[in-house]
């Protein structure tokens, strides 16, 4: 048994480059408004892998407004169907088959440093394995889990790091 995870480990340290994405932030985020729990923060948004599949080791969301919310990244491996505006309640419809094309349960940050005017949150330890199905497209929705408003100068980031198959 030993021998086989000693194999699968040098399989994955000669095969897998790690890899981390730009800091992104959500498109068409409206600044100075209410946001409820449970909102999208901004449009679906997406960026390019290098590869088609790997794992998902962990993310950081950057909080430049310093207001302290709880956050959920969706992560897609196809564009969804369901247009989600900026503001809007983020829910899933019977007909877009969103559901199926996300990537695993949701990242939620909750762990928290508080460095004065900006806060980060950070998930590590996700191991989320992915493939995508579009040109190495990965799409994305972040949520807000509870209240609050977003500074025009202040947009919120998140980055997340991968071991792509290689």
């Amino acid at each position: 048994m030993l021998e086989r995870l000693d194999k699968l480990i040098d399989h994955i340290n000669l095969r897998s480059k790690t890899w981390e994405s730009p800091l992104l932030t959500p498109p068409g985020i409206v600044t100075g408004v209410a946001y409820a729990d449970g909102d999208a923060v901004g449009a679906p948004g997406s960026f390019v892998l290098p590869y088609r599949s790997g794992l998902i080791q962990a993310a950081e969301y950057n909080d430049h407004s310093d207001q302290g919310f709880t956050v959920d990244l969706f992560l897609y491996r196809e564009r969804p169907a369901a247009p989600v505006a900026d503001n809007a309640p983020f829910v899933y419809t019977a007909l877009s088959r969103d559901v199926e094309k996300q990537i695993g349960p949701r990242i939620q940050f909750l762990v928290e440093e508080d460095d004065s005017n900006v806060r980060k949150r950070t998930a590590s330890g996700l191991a989320q394995p992915f493939y995508l199905a579009e040109n190495c497209t990965m799409w994305y929705q972040m949520v807000f889990r509870g209240a609050g408003t977003i500074a025009a100068s202040l947009l919120p980031s998140f980055r997340l790091t991968f071991l792509l198959d290689g």
